[in-house]
């Protein structure tokens, strides 16, 4: 039993990476200039944006599907209807709309 532990604690990994939830779309938007690669998860979108990493959380919409998140000081929205996209800056209760993406 004790020659075997090495080798099973060198499965562990290759487990836990089996048990990480996968993304349930993967797209690629152009917000304007900016290039947008998001991962879609049931709760929110991983997405590379600005060259950052951002988590957007799904937030209750009226319409469509809305993820909020931020970078730097900057609250930004990504909001999904069918196939419109757009990306919102955030300020206070203001949201504005910074430009209509794209599909690639």
């Amino acid at each position: 039993m004790k020659k075997l532990m090495p080798y099973a604690l060198c499965l562990v990994p290759l487990f836990l990476g089996a048990c990480r939830e996968k993304p349930l779309e993967t797209i690629d938007l152009m917000c304007g200039e900016v290039h947008v690669d998001a991962r879609i998860y049931r709760d929110r979108i991983e997405a590379k944006m600005y060259e950052q990493d951002i988590e957007m959380k799904l937030s209750q919409s009226a319409s469509g599907a809305r993820y909020a998140g931020s970078t730097n000081d900057t609250r930004l929205v990504l909001w999904n209807k069918g196939e419109e996209w757009l990306l919102l800056s955030v300020t206070g209760n203001e949201e504005e709309v910074l430009v209509s993406c794209m599909k690639q």
